[in-house]
């Protein structure tokens, strides 16, 4: 019986898990990520400080084009990034920017251009969305949300 690889979807998704699970200090980054979560997410109120700062990745749906037997996918993911309720918002905007250097540099310097399309090589692009700040709530951990776009091309049978 033929064994069938991942989806392209399960594929390109976790290929951006690991790129942000990157985001350490052992790799020249100011601040660890120490928890993705990607198929079982927690509460934000479940997760312990030896856990932060941790990032929540969630499918938003995709868009689809459909040309003969191809697909072109819009993919949105939101990244909810959750920190110790102390932490101020320079943090948050720390944690912003090393997750977009890390996805579109694959450095933390941000010394190269295009260090998306190494994620996995049906990405045709990345876009960064938005973000939304203070999102947390009296005496909880602090929360903020960033949205990507991406954009890959597959078979329609490998979806």
């Amino acid at each position: 019986m033929p064994t069938s690889s991942p989806s392209i979807v399960a594929q390109v998704v976790q290929a951006i898990v690991d790129r942000i699970d990157q985001v350490k200090t052992a790799n020249g980054y100011p601040r660890d990520i120490k928890r993705i979560f990607y198929d079982k997410l927690p509460m934000g109120l479940e997760l312990q400080p030896h856990e932060m700062a941790a990032v929540l990745v969630i499918d938003e749906g995709a868009r689809l084009k459909h040309d003969k037997l191809r697909l072109d996918i819009d993919q949105t993911l939101r990244l909810q990034l959750i920190l110790e309720r102390d932490e101020k918002d320079e943090a948050i905007y720390e944690l912003f920017r090393s997750i977009i250097k890390t996805l579109f540099a694959n450095s933390p310097g941000a010394e190269r251009i295009d260090g998306f399309r190494g994620i996995h090589p049906s990405i045709t692009q990345l876009v960064f969305l938005d973000y939304q700040t203070d999102l947390h709530m009296i005496d909880s951990n602090r929360i903020a949300t960033m949205r990507l776009s991406v954009q890959y091309r597959t078979k329609l049978f490998d979806l």
